[in-house]
């Protein structure tokens, strides 16, 4: 279970620290296809696409009293699904024609900025790296593990 939650916290802190963009970058230096790379972006986008537009969906909803007993609060949820999918495929498609209007050909193609290695990233890591596998030791032998 350990295990589980340090795999999780360490994807959420991936997420959470790294644009969108830099992932992308580093996945097409490790050659992943394109469209894979490109498939993941837009997807990512269009949830946040989703969740706006559903916030928008619910408030509106809730100031019609929407929720204000279970019987309407089904039926606003039922219209607010549909309602949802229809607003969401029309913004994603007005998205769609601003990325061809600025040059969209079919691949993405983001901003780098070339960043220089330093050393000192290194020993940070290794840092943390012997300050993490000094911790499993301790509790291993301390009997935690």
């Amino acid at each position: 279970m350990l295990r589980t939650f340090g795999a999780v916290s360490a994807l959420y802190f991936l997420t959470l620290s790294t644009p969108a963009g830099e992932v992308v970058r580093l996945l097409g230096k490790l050659h992943v296809p394109g469209i894979v790379t490109e498939l993941m972006y837009l997807i990512y986008r269009y949830i946040f696409i989703m969740m706006d537009t559903q916030g928008r969906i619910r408030t509106a909803a809730e100031s019609r009293l929407g929720y204000r007993d279970f019987i309407t609060s089904c039926k606003t949820f039922g219209a607010s699904l549909g309602n949802l999918l229809v607003i969401t495929l029309k913004r994603s498609g007005a998205y769609y024609d601003a990325m061809e209007s600025r040059g969209y050909d079919g691949e993405l193609l983001f901003m780098e900025e070339e960043r220089q290695f330093k050393i000192r990233w290194l020993l940070w890591a290794g840092l943390y790296g012997a300050a993490g596998a000094g911790l499993k030791l301790i509790m291993e032998r301390g009997g935690w593990v």
